[in-house]
């Protein structure tokens, strides 16, 4: 059942992926994305205008889920992602040797124990489907015309489906859990990654991944949460935004630095309450470590 659903998503996928790529205009202008009139990059802008290069990304990690106040622990998981999406690329104008990056994307991923190995027969066996439109934004270092080193933040909106394939033997545990199995839930996931560019066309990828599942989506308490964590990411791009005025080699670095441990700080305090600062329920949490390819047509 999984294999089927597996080939059904890559399929709906890939046919999202050619028309809507048959529908872009292929005069249009990759600069639209920055504000060529005082450089303003903003990089939590949450934008879908799929244009750019045609993009194609697998990922293979390593995943730990959790939920919080859980007595039982969870089977070590794998994760197999696809995403198929646009990337743009232009340089600084004021440095040469350093680059913007955005990425939009529409991704599917399987995060499972079925992936692993060496299960323990008394942890729970959890198997995740989850599909996201997301985006990544950062900065690089261009050695060469063809080559680069990139440093970005990533967020993503999802919809994942939880299954627990061995039974729960903790009663407080199964009602717990029973908020997230058997049915897509809303959530959101955010991500630090780094990209290695050998050649225009061949990229490889490694990164950190926090998502969250939500039990139910409480939209005002959402919003609320969602304009704190905008407003200090605006914070940010305004601070950097000044840094690659005077010293444009620190801003790759500073970006990555500040915008992921934001992100981090965030995701962290919402591992108790999903909506912070509101008093919520916790999300049923999980954390990757991912490597990957990426090719750009």
């Amino acid at each position: 059942m999984s294999l089927r659903l597996l080939k059904l998503s890559i399929f709906s996928l890939l046919f999202l992926f050619v028309s809507i790529t048959a529908q872009a205009q292929e005069d249009e202008d990759d600069d639209d994305w920055f504000d060529d009139d005082d450089e303003t990059y903003h990089n939590f802008n949450i934008d879908f205008h799929l244009h750019g290069n045609p993009t194609i990304e697998t990922n293979y990690g390593f995943s730990k889920n959790s939920l919080n106040q859980l007595t039982g622990k969870f089977n070590k998981a794998n994760l197999a992602e696809l995403k198929l999406g646009y990337t743009n690329e232009n340089n600084v104008s004021n440095a040469e040797s350093i680059m913007r990056y955005k990425s939009h994307y529409f991704g599917i991923s399987n995060i499972s124990y079925k992936l692993a190995k060496n299960s323990v027969s008394s942890d729970l066996d959890g198997d995740m489907w989850r599909f996201a439109a997301g985006w990544d934004n950062g900065y690089g270092y261009k050695p060469s015309q063809k080559s680069a080193i990139i440093f970005y933040n990533g967020n993503a909106f999802t919809l994942s489906r939880l299954k627990i394939d061995n039974p729960i033997p903790d009663i407080a545990d199964s009602l717990s859990l029973n908020m997230f199995r058997d049915a897509f839930r809303y959530g959101q996931k955010t991500e630090a990654g780094m990209k290695i560019q050998i050649i225009p066309q061949l990229v490889l990828n490694a990164s950190y991944e926090r998502a969250q599942v939500f039990p139910r989506w409480l939209f005002w308490k959402w919003a609320g949460g969602a304009i704190i964590e905008v407003a200090a990411q605006s914070m940010v791009d305004e601070f950097v935004d000044k840094i690659l005025d005077s010293t444009p080699m620190a801003a790759p670095v500073i970006n990555f630095l500040l915008k992921n441990g934001l992100s981090y700080g965030i995701y962290e305090l919402r591992k108790d309450k999903m909506n912070w600062p509101f008093n919520t329920p916790a999300p049923f949490m999980t954390d990757s470590f991912k490597f990957g390819v990426t090719f750009i047509f």
